[in-house]
């Protein structure tokens, strides 16, 4: 951000004084307000140590630092069968295994309990509940992960010929937190792989769910109205696709199925179920580790989390999700040594709520993709987030709004592509502007190859292959990129008028209050009333149009809880102002938002 100061924008008499609280522009009238929008794009540069944020990095925080496990491994899992330690069972006691399945996205549904003496039968299923009682009292639980062959009726036309293609997703990850976190296995990406990394990764949208759509799917899933900065998005589906389940989507693993590919996903939650989503209906690939996740976190059928079988995997087992992660996407890789392979991994834990949090994980993600190396050589490799971190004060300086538009992405190629051109194409664009939907192209551009003629032809909305020489101009305007999302730089002002900013303030904190209630939370959260005192912070936007169009930043109580984001004034009728989008919350204290379940409550929740 590019920030100036103006006298001229004092305090003074104007129009706004007149007016107590604005009136918020229809959203079915955010159309065609505005001509002659920017196709230029000044790249930021972040330093990923910046003196600004360096208060808030802890290197060495580790909550399982000083972890003993307690853990006594009466079970494991060897091939297809669970095996007991006899020696390590409690005196008249009984193991039993079972068969975990997603029945849905958001319902599991089990086998019947097989008691165990010492050896199990072949288990015919990727996730395996064992359990040992001694007179009703739960001595040991775990979940064992692994991936069963297919059978061989299902062989497809895959003699492992066709490079992999492994999609490893690091959830609320940015450009600078990756590079800062986790240096080891950045080198082993860009030293051992050759790997390009890109600096310039935009988010399309606000959290996990719009942007895995942009990336995994080629679309855009919410409309995005018009500002003084950007066009009229509008949504690529007719019909809100959280209410529909997701097994008629584009979503591409659909496509590398349909070339012969042995497809996994492996989500530590889900992406396409997330919240009310409905997710698929169906497993959405040969192997889904779904079930993993419902029977230790909850579901329709398990409504509260199961803390017992969470106990065991984590606390006492010294381990986080994203290891037992790794051992289903061993299993996977391994299991089909000739075979080619899709795989999409997503890992939610390490840094979602905190900016600390990759560190202690480097080592790990290192040790895993070190483990794999000659496979990941064979393959088209993705490494990257999906937008960087909400929830943490760093988010609230500049900076760290900047990383939040900044995911990460680094891309490794197989060895056999020996076309340099390509390569050297790569990095060229390495230095451009690109979003998640030119992610979606690349893996488009992949799959053509190895697709039967009659599939193609389902070309990528958005995006253009990284692969290929991107098109220009490139701008957030050109790539779908709404401005409260954009990361290019833009010139601020600063405005010194309260009476303006506490005006506005007021009308924001009207639009939280009336959210609140649209999501059936009004009572659960607290009536929010703009902080006057604290005083509401203005800075002017200069764009092409001839409008007033700021950045906010404001105090609300109760909780005193600090919101950032951006309004234009109607240019045609003064009393009007339109909000852009969602606010940006400093603080996601549990204590907080808890009281409602509703994800698109809690942005604006206060729990009394």
């Amino acid at each position: 951000m590019v920030k100036s100061f103006s006298p001229e924008l004092q305090e003074k008499e104007s129009e706004f004084d007149k007016i107590p609280i604005f009136k918020l522009i229809p959203k079915n009238e955010i159309t065609g307000y505005f001509v002659n929008f920017s196709d230029e794009c000044s790249l930021l540069h972040l330093d990923p140590w910046d003196l600004s944020i360096r208060k808030f990095l802890k290197p060495s925080w580790n909550p399982m630092k000083n972890c003993i496990p307690s853990v006594r491994n009466i079970a494991k899992l060897e091939d297809r069968k669970i095996v007991i330690n006899r020696s390590l069972k409690m005196n008249n006691s009984t193991c039993s295994a079972r068969c975990v399945f997603a029945y849905t996205d958001r319902r599991i549904r089990v086998s019947s309990w097989v008691h165990i003496d010492e050896v199990s039968p072949a288990l015919p299923c990727d996730v395996i509940e064992v359990q040992c009682t001694s007179l009703n009292y739960v001595y040991y639980n775990y979940l064992f992960s692994h991936t069963v062959p297919i059978p061989d009726k299902d062989k497809r036309q895959n003699k492992g010929d066709r490079p992999n293609v492994l999609i490893f997703v690091l959830d609320s990850t940015s450009f600078s937190n990756f590079a800062r976190s986790m240096p080891k296995t950045r080198d082993f990406f860009l030293g051992e792989l050759n790997a390009v990394e890109f600096k310039h990764l935009n988010r399309v949208d606000y959290n996990s769910v719009p942007n895995s759509k942009a990336f995994l799917v080629g679309k855009q899933m919410k409309t995005k109205l018009e500002t003084p900065m950007n066009l009229f998005f509008p949504s690529d589906y007719d019909y809100n696709p959280c209410e529909v389940n997701a097994d008629n989507d584009s979503y591409i693993a659909f496509d590398f199925q349909k070339a012969g590919y042995i497809t996994c996903q492996s989500e530590e939650s889900t992406v396409f179920g997330y919240n009310k989503c409905q997710g698929f209906k169906k497993n959405p690939t040969d192997h889904y580790w779904r079930p993993f996740s419902l029977r230790t976190i909850g579901n329709e059928a398990y409504k509260e989390f199961d803390f017992t079988l969470m106990d065991f995997l984590y606390r006492r087992s010294c381990l986080e999700n994203y290891h037992h992660n790794f051992r289903y996407m061993d299993s996977f890789l391994r299991t089909y040594p000739e075979k080619s392979k899709f795989l999409m991994s997503w890992f939610n834990g390490p840094a979602h709520g905190d900016i600390n949090g990759l560190f202690r994980a480097d080592s790990d993600f290192y040790n895993f993709f070190k483990s794999h190396q000659e496979e990941l050589k064979d393959s088209y490799v993705f490494f990257m987030g999906d937008h960087g971190i909400h929830y943490t004060d760093i988010a609230h300086t500049e900076v760290g709004h900047a990383e939040l538009n900044n995911p990460f992405l680094i891309v490794s190629l197989p060895k056999g592509i020996k076309n340099k051109e390509v390569i050297e194409t790569m990095k060229k664009n390495s230095k451009e502007l690109i979003s998640h939907f030119d992610i979606h192209a690349t893996l488009v551009d992949i799959v053509d190859d190895y697709l039967d003629p009659q599939e193609i032809g389902r070309l990528p909305v958005h995006g253009s292959s990284l692969f290929k020489n991107l098109p220009q101009p490139r701008s957030c305007n050109t790539l779908h990129i709404p401005f409260e999302f954009c990361g290019c730089q833009v010139s601020l002002t600063s405005v010194v008028n309260p009476k303006l900013g506490i005006r506005i303030g007021k009308t924001i904190v009207t639009h939280m209050n009336k959210h609140v209630e649209y999501w059936f939370s009004r009572g659960i959260c607290a009536d929010l009333s703009l902080d006057e005192n604290h005083g509401v912070s203005l800075e002017k936007i200069e764009a092409k149009q001839k409008v007033d169009f700021f950045k906010v930043k404001l105090r609300v109580r109760p909780g005193d809880v600090d919101y950032s984001g951006y309004v234009w004034i109607d240019p045609y009728y003064p009393e009007r102002l339109s909000i852009v989008g969602q606010l940006l919350r400093k603080d996601f204290i549990l204590d907080k938002i808890n009281c409602t379940t509703v994800v698109d409550a809690k942005i604006y929740c206060i729990c009394t």
